[in-house]
């Protein structure tokens, strides 16, 4: 699982040193019908000037994309990355070899995400779920961002919006899971509106927990003031 979403998440996942390139390739093969694609592999990025949501979902201009669903250029099927074979060449390998599979492209499309899931819902690791998971809550949650986004920047959130019952569904199966960090079940019991429980979660997790709920305090309490609020939208941190 890419655990990056978590990091990121407790803004603690901060470099100093600008988004860099190794120089090398990864090439990965679809699982499907074997049709090859690659990407640059990345070095070390940082979260300077990144926007963070309540639900984990980041933009940040110097960190690469958080998505890891891709759709064949050649069968048209979407796949994980980590359901791939994938292999590190060098630059001149793919010069020499006269390589010319397609850059791949990892999205967040939520038609795409949600054809993985049921794919691999079989056969999941229950972090590769929730991983899936947390990408339709924020494909879900775009339509909140997007007027913020699109008044700061160059970008557009052009999903279309998600069917409010499967937004339902999906963070149902979201709170019953119990792999994930005591924030996010806070959060998702907010979005569900489930205000009264959410608020237990949070008094307990900081009664059991005071070092951790110390070191995220400002954000327990701006989230705990949306509960508050009974707001079930998700904000900008």
């Amino acid at each position: 699982m890419n655990k990056t979403i978590f990091s990121a998440m407790m803004l603690v996942a901060v470099t100093g040193n600008a988004m860099t390139i190794t120089g090398d390739y990864i090439v990965y093969e679809c699982p499907y019908c074997g049709a090859k694609a690659h990407e640059a592999e990345l070095g070390s990025y940082n979260t300077f000037g990144a926007t963070f949501w309540s639900d984990f979902f980041r933009i940040a201009p110097m960190a690469p994309s958080q998505d890891v669903v891709s759709r064949c250029w050649k069968c048209k099927k979407a796949f994980c990355k980590w359901s791939a074979k994938s292999t590190t060449v060098s630059r001149e390998f793919i010069t020499s070899n006269r390589m010319d599979n397609p850059y791949i492209t990892w999205t967040g499309d939520y038609l795409a995400v949600k054809e993985v899931l049921v794919a691999e819902m079989r056969k999941a690791d229950p972090d590769d779920e929730l991983d899936l998971r947390m990408r339709l809550l924020w494909a879900a949650n775009h339509k909140d961002r997007k007027a913020f986004v699109e008044q700061r920047s160059d970008k557009k959130i052009t999903e279309k919006e998600v069917p409010a019952a499967e937004r339902r569904e999906n963070l149902q199966r979201l709170s019953s899971m119990t792999n994930m960090p005591p924030m996010l079940k806070v959060e998702i019991l907010r979005e569900m509106g489930n205000f009264k429980e959410a608020k237990a979660v949070l008094t307990a997790f900081k009664k059991a927990h005071p070092e951790e709920y110390k070191e995220c305090e400002k954000k327990f309490k701006k989230l705990e003031a949306q509960i508050e609020a009974k707001n079930s939208k998700v904000f900008v941190w």
